[in-house]
């Protein structure tokens, strides 16, 4: 009978799981062109780097670049959404995976083979600041390694005469939110910044960008007031790590091409644009009504990033904020 049960229950969560995958991610709303994407090896200074690049079918003269970073540990398809978005609009589309996917280099150091292999650890005060200081090295490498596929990218008989140089910006999720801001600061070819939720280390932790800067917090990026005594050592270290990014950000206030924006009631992972996928801890998860919801902060969102990247990439002096003064999607202006 237990066989019997255990048979059944499985049917349930396997026919549960295949109408979950049958739900696939709506698509953004689309733009006015149609959208190639592509995978490519390119090679660089620093040895050959996987990208992905979409571009708007038909669309002739250079096109305003996007390059794109997800977050650490992440590929770059997490960004597939929000850049399919973007090529529907005109622009190409360039990204690449995190340092940890990369093949060992010739010559390359235990030390830098560690560093690209290296995890983020917060569950303690002390973690974190052994984190943040070896986050200030990796995102040195990440932006690096993004400055190196951008000339690779420029000088291809491919991709080159697609693009229009002097109109190249970075969106990054993350990790990839990190790097944009790092590799800007060092490059600057690069005109604008879109940051979704990442903490700024390296150079970026004290020194400003000059440049337009869109940044996005989510409601985790506020926890409680009482975490920074709390008994909890991973309440604390998230609590300090966000107080200290929040110090990091304050010298950008008051700035006409600084943006701060709140969205509300997305996790993290899903401020990347990228699908919740099934979980077998929460089955059902798929068959609510609020995905639907959520699919429409996710368009909203991919609208804001377009429209700061139309005004400064496509010089729409009026493109951004998208509507007036107002956003939609439970995304607010931080005060």
């Amino acid at each position: 009978m237990r066989l019997i049960v255990t048979g059944a229950a499985l049917l349930i969560v396997c026919a549960v799981a295949l109408a979950f995958g049958l739900r696939r991610a709506p698509d953004m709303p689309p733009g006015p062109w149609r959208v190639q994407m592509s995978r490519s090896v390119i090679a660089t200074r620093d040895g050959p780097h996987r990208i992905l690049i979409w571009r708007p079918e038909g669309v002739t003269g250079p096109r305003p670049l996007i390059l794109y970073a997800p977050g650490w540990g992440d590929r770059a398809e997490i960004g597939s959404r929000q850049l399919s978005d973007l090529a529907s609009h005109g622009y190409v589309a360039v990204a690449f995976d995190d340092l940890s996917h990369d093949p060992p280099r010739s010559g390359e150091s235990p030390t830098d083979a560690a560093l690209r292999h290296a995890r983020f650890d917060e569950a303690t005060p002390q973690a974190y600041a052994a984190s943040f200081a070896l986050a200030g090295r990796r995102v040195q490498k990440a932006a690096e390694k993004g400055s190196a596929i951008l000339d690779a990218v420029l000088a291809s008989p491919e991709f080159g005469a697609q693009i229009d140089p002097a109109r190249i910006g970075f969106l990054g999720f993350s990790w990839g939110g990190a790097t944009g801001v790092e590799q800007a600061i060092a490059d600057p070819r690069i005109k604008a910044v879109v940051n979704l939720d990442g903490w700024l280390f390296g150079e970026a932790s004290h020194k400003v960008l000059a440049r337009p800067y869109l940044l996005f917090y989510i409601d985790d990026d506020f926890p409680p007031d009482g975490w920074l005594r709390s008994s909890d050592p991973a309440q604390r270290a998230l609590a300090q790590g966000c107080a200290a990014d929040r110090a990091i950000h304050q010298p950008y206030r008051g700035r006409a091409d600084f943006v701060w924006l709140r969205a509300g009631h997305v996790s993290h992972e899903e401020l990347s644009g990228a699908w919740p996928g099934w979980s077998w801890r929460h089955p059902f998860a798929g068959l609510r009504d609020d995905r639907q919801a959520l699919a429409g902060r996710q368009s909203a969102h991919a609208q804001v990033i377009r429209a700061f990247f139309d005004r400064y990439l496509q010089r729409q002096a009026t493109a951004f904020p998208p509507i007036g003064q107002t956003y939609t999607g439970d995304i607010t202006p931080m005060r």
